[in-house]
């Protein structure tokens, strides 16, 4: 029989004001993984932060005021990178919103409830074929980050596909939609908080 152990998971929903929820599994559950948890009266997705055999927390359970809940479920394994994670934290920390309400923000949900399906080759780059969406993350100067984006572009058009780009600031979304709109106005939407 497998140990159980105490999960620390942050809610990836709007709408928990807890930054992280605190369950139980006998799982085999690392952190950075995507799990299913029940929360009132349903279940949503939440990233593990970290998970500690429950002989090493037994008076702290005692202790605890409420009965813990079962995770319901591992959605993906390893799924963010402890460095993916600090970064949340960090932005997180700047725009004052939850961990869990960073991500999101920040990831698209079929990301989130298909992880598995994607073949990653490393931490930068998922590539999907059965639901045809390819991510990138890159670090380069604005005129390498934007050529590298147009030509994406360009490829994404001439394939009948179309490209999503996502970023933290309403300032950074009208600045990159400024450059890359440029010649296919009629084809580029632009969304943020304004």
């Amino acid at each position: 029989m497998s140990d159980i152990n105490i999960v620390k998971v942050l809610p990836i929903t709007k709408g928990v004001f807890s930054e992280q929820l605190t369950y139980f599994s006998s799982l085999d559950i690392e952190p950075g993984s995507i799990v299913s948890i029940p929360i009132r009266t349903k279940s949503i997705l939440g990233l593990v932060e970290s998970v500690e055999n429950v002989t090493d927390l037994k008076t702290e359970i005692r202790k605890s005021e409420f009965g813990l809940k079962k995770i319901e479920k591992i959605v993906s394994h390893n799924f963010f990178s402890k460095e993916f994670i600090e970064a949340l934290k960090e932005t997180a920390s700047y725009f004052a919103v939850n961990t869990g309400q960073a991500i999101n923000l920040l990831t698209p949900r079929t990301i989130l409830e298909h992880p598995d399906a994607s073949q990653r080759q490393d931490k930068t780059q998922v590539n999907q074929t059965e639901n045809k969406f390819e991510i990138n993350l890159m670090q380069a100067p604005d005129n390498e980050r934007f050529s590298f984006y147009k030509s994406t572009i360009r490829e994404a058009f001439a394939k009948k596909k179309s490209v999503f780009i996502s970023l933290p600031t309403t300032i950074s979304v009208k600045n990159i939609y400024e450059e890359l709109s440029k010649g296919i106005e009629d084809y580029a939407i632009m969304f943020h908080g304004d």
